[in-house]
């Protein structure tokens, strides 16, 4: 699973920061991924994630 952060719509709210501190951080003005997602909960937690984005920024590529 590739997770990525589109730029141009993330709106810098921090929910997934918020959700999880240990996947994401806030950059200046966007989110950034710090680690690669790994593991069932994590999977879970972006699964979520992509729901309650208020941007939709969050992304899966499957690889």
């Amino acid at each position: 699973m590739i997770v990525k952060i589109n730029k141009n719509l993330c709106i810098g709210c921090g929910i997934c920061e918020e959700m999880s501190p240990d996947l994401f951080e806030m950059g200046d003005y966007t989110a950034d991924i710090i680690k690669e997602i790994e593991g069932e909960e994590e999977k879970a937690i972006i699964h979520q994630l992509i729901k309650d984005c208020p941007g939709s920024a969050v992304i899966i590529e499957e690889d």
